[in-house]
């Protein structure tokens, strides 16, 4: 039986595009010197021998699919860029009062914040770093104070005061007693607004004659 040959030199295949090496690009030829051999096993994992067969790979780079895939990704890059707009915006009060209440800070957090704000040159002047001190003043025309329960006596004109419209079905009251205090809440049915303070004692427990 004749021995199997290939019809190509060997002396003409690139290890780096697994193809031969017409005859018009001579120029191109590998000679034995290169161990051509050896450096294609190490970077295609494969011997020579596999290229004829099917599952070999004999892939051509598309240097137009490289143009493409840059210009897919620059036109992305266009559209994700951020506006790089040269007008600052200074909170005002009202604004910073909304932030503070909607990350429900406390008083020494929302000074803080007011403080650092007006180191940096970021808020307007009417934004006063003790203004939140003595927030609960606003409030406290709302609330009595009975031996030892302090409790709300005007529910809508405190929702008013904070600025939301009081339509009893919409909201549960909610009691709960912890380690060393018992509070009721005011509950909004679809959790749009926060929890409003009703009453508050340290001495009380959750038992009939307390809720009562």
């Amino acid at each position: 039986m004749a021995s199997r040959q290939c019809k190509n030199s060997p002396d003409s295949f690139c290890y780096v595009c697994g193809y031969y090496v017409g005859d018009k690009h001579v120029s191109n030829k590998i000679s034995k010197e290169a161990k051509y051999w050896e450096a294609y096993r190490l970077y295609f994992a494969m011997s020579i021998g596999d290229q004829e067969k099917a599952w070999a790979p004999h892939l051509e780079f598309n240097t137009e699919c490289e143009d493409s895939i840059s210009s897919e990704t620059s036109d992305a890059e266009e559209e994700y860029l951020q506006s790089t707009s040269a007008d600052r915006h200074y909170p005002s009060k009202r604004e910073l009062d909304d932030l503070i209440r909607d990350l429900q800070l406390t008083k020494s957090a929302a000074e803080l914040l007011t403080s650092r704000l007006s180191e940096w040159n970021l808020a307007r002047d009417d934004c006063k770093i003790t203004a939140y001190r003595k927030r609960h003043l606003d409030y406290s025309v709302y609330f009595d104070v009975i031996q030892d329960l302090c409790y709300c006596k005007d529910v809508n004109s405190l929702l008013v005061a904070v600025g939301i419209e009081h339509v009893p079905p919409q909201w549960r009251l909610f009691i709960d007693s912890f380690t060393k205090s018992l509070q009721g809440v005011l509950l909004h049915n679809g959790n749009k607004y926060s929890s409003i303070p009703l009453a508050y004692s340290i001495q009380m427990k959750e038992d009939y004659e307390s809720v009562k």
